[in-house]
């Protein structure tokens, strides 16, 4: 009975603090500024509570929250054609992301090497922080042009008993301070490094460390990447300027790409990927339909994979190649050991092309990095002799026809095609012309 009387005395006052933060008169004014959905989930604990202690909620306490439910609905259903309040966060758009990772590939700090890397990973996934940093080096795949990465828990999957459909991420040679190849090839430089700082801290300060074959090293490392992009506020506030959306000291935090990645697929183009390959590899739930009709195969998301990794879907270098080696050789595979050291042999052939995006970007990263980089201290850039024996093996194209490029709509064909054509017209047009030339010449020279 003590316990009994102990428990209904409990509930009561979680009753009375609840009531008095979700039907008092000032609430409503402190939802206004959240939306309705977070009412809706305290509304939804509410009715919890009691659930959880075996109670019927009284009729009238229920009638009470459903009026006040109503009403607030109204009221930011009005804020929000006025404009008073904002619903969800500011996506980010694909310039501004491009100019973010530009700052961290310029900036000099070891840790930017890797929050960089992760935050080019978790866009090219379409998918959050939190399943980002749970990646591990056995989730890594290369199948022909692409990195497969197969996730072990997604949000619409809690259970875990649906197939594991695996996301393709690309490299992008026509951009590469957005491919996420080049920036693993920079990570994996300094795996050793990075990794023992990590440990050291990780030691000294008591903090969990996670799966040891994890893509990030540690738990540390996502609060690391949280903190280097807080630290890019202040130059981004010079470089661009909004306005619609001002970019103050905490905007960075406010600004979210779970939703971006979708606009990104498909903004702006009459052949954007399928909406139904787009949301299930941003992982969003779509019902019971789900596992039932909407299956797309391995195509639909490689197509989604190219567009977000920044590919041109509107140019014949949508279906251009990763930067890979012409032959592997024993000369190649001591590079590789030489330029990543201590790196796991299950990502043996992930660090080949990750080496390869290194070595034909090179001219690239001299071009945008600092003299003082980390990156130039590295085996890679200290070794003037094996670099140009190993641009001469890399190329982008397919001349031996053993990779072909994968996830590529008809119509990239067709403008390849077109383009083929169209040269080939004004080659014919040059021939007439200097023909025509020569036979005018020739007629005003006889008379």
């Amino acid at each position: 009975m003590a316990v009994e009387f102990d428990g209904l005395l409990l509930l009561e006052t979680k009753v009375t603090n609840a009531r008095a933060s979700t039907i008092s008169a000032n609430s409503r004014a402190s939802y206004l500024g959240s939306t309705f959905s977070t009412y809706a989930g305290h509304r939804s604990a509410f009715f919890n509570l009691y659930q959880d202690y075996h109670r019927v909620m009284s009729a009238g306490l229920e009638r009470e929250m459903s009026a006040h439910s109503k009403g607030l609905q109204r009221q930011v259903a009005g804020a929000i054609s006025q404009g008073q309040i904002k619903v969800g966060k500011y996506p980010m758009s694909f310039g501004l992301y491009k100019q973010v990772v530009m700052a961290m590939l310029q900036s000099t700090s070891r840790d930017m090497i890797f929050s960089r890397t992760f935050k080019i990973l978790s866009w090219n996934l379409m998918y959050r922080a939190a399943n980002t940093v749970s990646i591990c080096y056995g989730h890594l795949v290369w199948r022909d042009d692409a990195l497969c990465i197969y996730f072990a828990h997604m949000t619409n999957d809690l259970r875990g008993t649906r197939p594991r459909d695996p996301r393709h991420v690309y490299a992008n040679p026509i951009s590469p301070e957005i491919g996420l190849i080049l920036a693993l090839g920079k990570s994996y430089a300094f795996h050793d490094i990075v990794s023992l700082q990590l440990l050291r801290v990780c030691f000294e300060k008591q903090v969990y460390i996670g799966l040891p074959m994890g893509l990030i090293p540690t738990t540390l490392t996502f609060i690391r990447a949280m903190m280097s992009t807080n630290d890019l506020e202040k130059p981004l506030i010079s470089v661009q300027s909004y306005s619609v959306v001002e970019l103050q000291l905490t905007t960075l935090e406010r600004i979210r790409c779970a939703k971006e990645h979708q606009l990104t697929a498909n903004r702006g183009r009459r052949l954007a990927p399928p909406s139904v390959a787009v949301h299930l590899r941003a992982g969003w739930s779509m019902g019971g339909v789900q596992d039932r009709y909407h299956r797309h195969d391995a195509a639909g998301d490689m197509f989604v994979g190219r567009t977000v990794s920044g590919h041109p879907v509107l140019q014949p270098e949508f279906a251009i190649l990763p930067p890979h080696f012409t032959t592997s050789d024993e000369e190649v595979q001591r590079a590789k050991e030489i330029y990543f050291p201590g790196l796991p042999q299950i990502v043996g052939f992930v660090a080949k092309f990750a080496l390869a995006s290194l070595i034909y970007h090179i001219d690239f990263l001299r071009q945008k990095l600092s003299n003082d980089h980390p990156l130039f201290q590295s085996p890679l850039f200290t070794d003037a002799e094996l670099i140009p024996q190993l641009r001469s093996r890399v190329q982008c194209d397919s001349n031996n026809g053993e990779m072909q490029p994968t996830g590529v709509p008809p119509h990239v064909k067709i403008l390849s095609e077109l383009l083929s054509v169209r040269s080939e017209v004004k080659e014919a047009v040059q021939l007439r012309n200097e023909r025509h030339k020569t036979a005018y010449g020739g007629a005003k020279r006889d008379v």
